[in-house]
């Protein structure tokens, strides 16, 4: 098991990655502002768990983030996890709030042109079915 947790003068962010050996996939809690630099950091803890565990199924919970990115920063967002090591072939469930389906829906669909296996979803359940967990 392995956390992080990151404090600067201007914003509070902080994630868990946990491997959960039971159903084999990486869970994941991101909670505070999620901008370009903060992804960075996290997809890049997530890639390294997901090759340490050789483990392609990953459950991000986004519900306690704050999506702070504008709408250019989010096309990019696949080269940017791209670049620190997550592989599109991966399945990726992302949970998030209703109130952030409009942003991670554009993600998601920007993801899936690109040959990402990522979807959204409001609820846990839903998630691990579709990640066949």
């Amino acid at each position: 098991d392995w956390s992080s947790d990151v404090c600067s003068s201007d914003l509070i962010m902080s994630f868990t990655i946990k491997y959960d050996a039971n159903i084999q996939c990486l869970k994941s809690h991101f909670t505070g502002t999620m901008d370009v630099k903060q992804t960075k950091e996290f997809a890049g803890e997530l890639a390294k768990h997901a090759l340490e565990y050789n483990c392609h199924f990953l459950l991000n919970d986004l519900r306690d983030a704050v999506i702070d990115m504008t709408t250019f920063e989010l096309y990019s967002m696949p080269m940017v996890v791209a670049n620190e090591g997550m592989d599109r072939k991966w399945k990726r469930a992302i949970l998030c709030k209703h109130d952030q389906l409009a942003t991670l829906g554009f993600y998601e669909n920007v993801a899936k042109d690109k040959g990402w296996n990522v979807k959204i979803f409001t609820d846990v359940e839903e998630a691990l079915s579709w990640l066949n967990l």
